[in-house]
């Protein structure tokens, strides 16, 4: 069983606290400005988190995508972001990149759609956000490439 569940401040979205559990790994972090600290326990071993960035951090997966849904996105517009890479154990620069308009069709429906291109500097894999344009502004698909192609991940919005 897995489970990542990530708090954000109301306000500006920013990670407060990311708990993930996976089989015997169990990994809790909270986040304070510019820092990270918590652990990661397995196998009755316990192995600190103590991260500092130049910039707070946001969170990534599912919590990045929300907070993507708040921006104002057009086309060419690139920015940064730092995220905390649990496989390292360091803080990681993203780079955000709207590549444009698209029309996408998930089984919901089809939409009219930002497509969001989420990199980082390192090989974590790629991952797409398609952020529906109409004034509700939903993520309609997130599209993952995996780490050392160790395969890909979807999410797509459902009736």
């Amino acid at each position: 069983e897995v489970a990542d569940i990530t708090t954000l401040d109301a306000k500006t979205l920013l990670p407060s606290a990311r708990n993930v559990t996976q089989g015997p790994v169990n990994i809790q972090m909270t986040y304070e400005g510019m820092a990270v600290k918590g652990a990661i326990e397995m196998q009755g071993k316990k192995m600190p988190i103590e991260a500092k960035g130049e910039h707070s951090f946001v969170s990534d997966g599912a919590a990045l995508a929300v907070a993507l849904t708040t921006m104002k996105l057009v086309p060419g517009m690139k920015a940064t972001a730092t995220t905390f890479d649990l496989q390292t154990g360091k803080p990681q620069r993203v780079m955000l990149s709207v590549i444009g308009s698209e029309s996408v069709t998930v089984p919901a429906k089809a939409f009219e759609a930002w497509r969001v291109d989420i990199a980082s500097a390192g090989d974590t894999g790629t991952t797409s956000v398609w952020v529906e344009k109409a004034n509700t502004r939903r993520v309609v698909k997130v599209s993952q490439m995996l780490p050392q192609g160790m395969g890909q991940l979807s999410y797509e919005l459902t009736k």
